[in-house]
């Protein structure tokens, strides 16, 4: 079967027609592929770090059984741990939040500075960014924190202070 292009090229050998149309749809699988391969890859990273902060927080509240148990030995009531632990894990969120913001912002900046010459853009702080990334330590370390505590809830005082971890 002999396409339009063809004869197109055989009237006119001096010539070549491109098609806008598909050259357009072929562009947006290109961007669609990029995009999937990109976010993919920040999900992985995504998860990898969320993990990895899941994992800090439970074992530093999980090898301080004996101190909570102790606090509750000495007369703290339960909902008082609970508390100190839920205040523990939004201190560590807010430290994490400000530190990953400032290295984030540098490191934006940073990049935005290296791509300066190709692309002619102002660099703007990226509040939308930042925001999610402070909720998403927030949220990251309160989650990090309900397993162990929810462990302590179930022990008891003489058998987490016999315990060794």
């Amino acid at each position: 079967m002999i396409s339009w292009r063809d004869v197109l090229n055989e009237q006119d050998a001096g010539f070549n027609y491109h098609d806008r149309v598909e050259e357009l749809a072929q562009a947006k699988n290109d961007t669609m592929t990029l995009s999937i391969l990109l976010y993919g890859f920040i999900g992985v990273i995504v998860l990898i770090a969320f993990l990895n902060i899941v994992n800090t927080v439970s074992t530093n509240l999980i090898l301080r059984t004996k101190e909570f148990t102790v606090l509750k030995a000495i007369g703290m009531t339960q909902s008082e741990v609970r508390k100190m632990i839920l205040l523990e894990g939004i201190f560590h969120g807010l430290f994490t939040a400000v530190i990953g913001i400032i290295i984030g912002t540098a490191l934006d900046y940073g990049i935005h500075d290296l791509f300066s010459g190709a692309w002619d853009t102002a660099w703007v702080i990226p509040w939308y960014s930042i925001a999610i990334a402070f909720a998403g330590a927030i949220i990251t370390t309160l989650v990090a924190t309900f397993w162990p505590m929810y462990r302590l809830n179930k022990l008891s005082i003489v058998d987490a202070l016999r315990r060794e971890n």
